[in-house]
């Protein structure tokens, strides 16, 4: 028989997402972000997703530690928040 009738055990489910399911504009947030909390777009970009420069507090960005599941949401929020002074409440 090739095929099993049985299905099987299934630990995790990976999807992309932004771009693929859902359409999302980098550059709206991006902008957002920058007018709430006064910041340039390349503060903002840097934070998110890192830099070239050595000195940078996130050097593989938010998005990389959040994407990997090392920080939830609501981390991610709170280090988005004191990173760039941002005042858009959490929900938003």
């Amino acid at each position: 028989m090739l095929f099993s009738r049985t299905m099987p055990d299934i630990s995790a489910v990976l999807w992309d997402l932004g771009g693929v399911i859902v359409r999302f504009d980098q550059h709206k947030a991006n902008t957002s972000l920058s007018v709430d909390s006064g910041k340039s777009l390349d503060v903002i970009s840097t934070v998110l997703f890192g830099g070239l420069s050595a000195q940078t507090c996130y050097p593989g960005g938010l998005v990389e530690i959040y994407n990997t599941g090392r920080i939830d949401s609501a981390e991610f929020y709170h280090r988005l928040q004191t990173a760039i002074g941002l005042k858009m409440p959490y929900g938003e």
